[in-house]
Formats: structure tokens, C-alpha cells, sequence
């Protein structure tokens, strides 16, 4: 037999069967075990998002329709974007345009009333409302409203002319 310094060196280990099970199983410990830990250290957030304001798609329980592009849900009062609808009451300048809030009022109600209805906030108006895309069965109201003629497009610092007609 050859002296150790003799023999010619083995330039590859070949890995048994059994070692590569226990790196795959190792390795397997190590992900699940780092998942955990990501998901323990994000606990708070992912409660929050459980308990969250409704989500889009949800049943809303509105609690009044001040005119047609204004409704609040509690005490948060939430202006329609995209849209404007005639003005009601004082605002009316012509009984046209009284006749055509009420309607348009009543729409919006009978629309959010036991229906899906999404609301996408984008920040707030001068008025603290809060300015929103309404989505009722996936369609904008804005865009159904429109096209029903109970509102017009919103142009920033015009009102409709509902008094022509």
C-alpha cells in the first residue's frame, strides 16, 4: 500500500443519498422558520388589514343622501368625483333644478341602498368631505348618473346649467 501522500487525491466528493435528504430538510426548517418570523414580526400590520375600513366590493350602510353627489356613511361626508349633480334646496337656482336634485337625490339613494357598493377616497375637498370614486355593482356612478342625465360632467369652478332646459 501506498504511503497517504502517495495515493492521488480525490478531486470530487460525491454527497450520499442521505446527506442531500438532510440539507433539503435542513433548508426546509430554515424557510418555514423565516416565513414565521416575517409573519410574527408583521402581526400588528396584518391584524389591520383584517380590521380595516370595508373593503371594496362590501354592502355600506350609508346613513343619508344629502343631494346627488353627496351621501355620509356615519359622520363622514363623502362628495362623488367626476361628477356634478343639480344643487338642492337654497342652491336651486330655477324649480327645474330643484325638481332634478330631488330626482337625482333619490337615484343615489335607491343606487347605494342594498346594493355592492365600492368607495375609493381620494383625499378631502374645501368643505371637509371626503372626495371619492363611488363604484355600485362595479360600475362608477358618476358615469351611470350621467348617462341617466341627473348629473353632468364636473368641470372645477362651474355648476351645471340645469335652469336652460
Amino acid at each position: 500500500m501506498k504511503p497517504s501522500w502517495k495515493r492521488p487525491l480525490k478531486t470530487r466528493l460525491e454527497p450520499s443519498v442521505g446527506t442531500l435528504q438532510v440539507a433539503v430538510v435542513v433548508l426546509t426548517g430554515i424557510v418555514i422558520a423565516l416565513s414565521a418570523a416575517l409573519v410574527w414580526q408583521n402581526a400588528d400590520h396584518l391584524r389591520q388589514l383584517v380590521v380595516s375600513p370595508p373593503l371594496p366590493g362590501s354592502y355600506l350602510n350609508f346613513t343619508s343622501v344629502h343631494d346627488g353627489d353627496t351621501f355620509r356613511i356615519g359622520e363622514e361626508r363623502i362628495r362623488i368625483i367626476g361628477m356634478d349633480a343639480p344643487e338642492i334646496g337654497s342652491g336651486a337656482q330655477c324649480p327645474n333644478e330643484q325638481q332634478m336634485a330631488e330626482a337625482s337625490r333619490d337615484y343615489l339613494r335607491r343606487a347605494l341602498s342594498g346594493n355592492n357598493v365600492s368607495v375609493n377616497r381620494h383625499g378631502v375637498d374645501v368643505y371637509g368631505r371626503t372626495l371619492a370614486y363611488v363604484y355600485v355593482d362595479g360600475r362608477d356612478i358618476a358615469d351611470t348618473m350621467i348617462a341617466a342625465g341627473l348629473a353632468k360632467d364636473y368641470v372645477r369652478g362651474t355648476h351645471g346649467d340645469w335652469c336652460s332646459n
